[in-house]
């Protein structure tokens, strides 16, 4: 871990300690071929750790109304910087502070204006755009209490998964929803944030507000502290003093800070270790890297102090790097690769044996229907027959292995 342990300062690495996330990085530090979109203020891609994790092709700004497919950009985030704090937690490269993944793709989705108003738009255009462009991460560090019809039906549709803060103002966002965290889909996580060195829920941010539609100032100390719910937050993980980058202005150069609270902060933490569960597998679906991530959750006993977060999350716990990362290795890994044997094996069967039962059913039914099998049209129905009959054999095998890797994350 030499590479690694240089570069972070002591509040760092308790957070790193509280996840088990050194023992993670001996299994995987993350994959440059996992894309992540940060949905957020843009990023500085001139900062230093991680101007080389930024890819600037992909990365749009949503924030022109006129153009509601975004615009090539979100590379500067000199007004906010908060779409760059987050940034580092998931990916920064070394270069005076280390984030989760050694190696990323990380693509900017600016949907929060330099100047004026946020607006939902901009964030439904994001989540189609990562659909359209098949990114398969999100870090969505936004969020408020509010409907949005239209953007509750394009994260139902995105194939990816959207790991969401679930906001600063300490409410029950199952009373009062908070979305998109709010959102119970199979490929959205909720998070919450735990206090500093501690696995209570967060009692102050310093990027929130206290009560919705206020206003708390960046780095200020502000009441509030971690939404929560037991029936729509999933997990927690470290949200209070975290180290990571801090983007340039027109006065100060790209830096780093130590003092970021709030789950907007939480959240890459386990959109970093989704992305270290993908760079294992590029077959992990949302799902299953839901499942495993709220499966292997430190909880109960584990806890400082112990059952803290029993009634704040569905799991009643706090991410756990290492559990994630070994779950995939040693367990999802292996029961997929048997489920592709045992579809290999049906495959096999169906070609011996279904092949025959399919040829002669449909040879008695072209008789029954047509006349002659081998001749002009009845002999095209025949084929065509045969080819849906044995496609359906197929497919059976194909959707009982579906099954099987399902449970695979159970």
């Amino acid at each position: 871990m030499t590479h690694a342990t240089s570069y972070y300062d002591i509040f760092q690495k308790i957070h790193f300690d509280q996840i088990s996330l050194e023992q993670a990085w001996n299994i995987t530090t993350g994959s440059s071929t996992v894309m992540v979109g940060v949905v957020d203020s843009g990023i500085d891609a001139t900062h230093p750790a991680l101007s080389n994790r930024i890819n600037t092709s992909l990365s749009r700004d949503f924030t022109n109304p006129y153009y509601p497919k975004g615009i090539a950009g979100g590379l500067t985030d000199q007004v906010r910087g908060h779409g760059t704090a987050v940034a580092g937690v998931i990916g920064a490269n070394g270069t005076g502070v280390i984030g989760i993944n050694w190696n990323v793709t990380l693509i900017s989705l600016k949907v929060f204006p330099d100047s004026g108003s946020n607006d939902w738009s901009y964030v439904r255009n994001a989540v189609d755009y990562a659909t359209s462009a098949a990114i398969p991460i999100l870090n969505m560090s936004v969020g408020g209490f509010n409907t949005d019809p239209v953007l509750e039906q394009y994260i139902k549709n995105y194939p990816g998964l959207a790991v969401c803060a679930s906001g600063n103002e300490g409410e029950n966002i199952g009373v009062y929803s908070f979305i998109p965290a709010a959102y119970n889909f199979s490929n959205v996580i909720a998070v919450g944030g735990t206090k500093y060195n501690s696995d209570s829920p967060a009692d102050v941010s310093d990027w929130g507000a206290p009560a919705p539609g206020s206003y708390c100032p960046p780095l200020a100390s502000c009441p509030g502290g971690s939404n929560f719910g037991d029936t729509t937050v999933d997990l927690f993980a470290p949200g209070t003093w975290i180290t990571t980058t801090k983007a340039s202005s027109n006065v100060n150069p790209p830096g780093y800070v130590t003092g970021a609270s709030g789950t907007s902060f939480a959240t890459p933490f386990v959109t970093g270790v989704a992305a270290l569960m993908k760079s294992q597998s590029s077959y992990l679906s949302a799902y299953s890297i839901k499942k495993i991530i709220n499966k292997t959750v430190d909880k109960g006993s584990n806890l400082t102090p112990p059952n803290s977060l029993a009634a704040y999350c569905k799991t009643g716990g706090r991410l756990n790097a290492n559990a994630a990362v070994t779950f995939t290795a040693s367990s999802w890994i292996p029961c997929r690769n048997g489920c592709l044997w045992q579809e290999q094996m049906c495959n096999a069967n169906v070609s011996t044996n279904a092949g025959p039962l399919c040829s002669n059913e449909c040879y008695n039914m072209a008789v029954i229907s047509c006349g002659d099998p081998s001749d002009g049209l009845c002999l095209t129905w025949y084929q065509s027959c045969l080819s849906y009959c044995m496609t359906q054999a197929y497919n059976q095998c194909k959707n009982q292995s579906s099954s099987c890797v399902s449970a695979c994350s159970n």
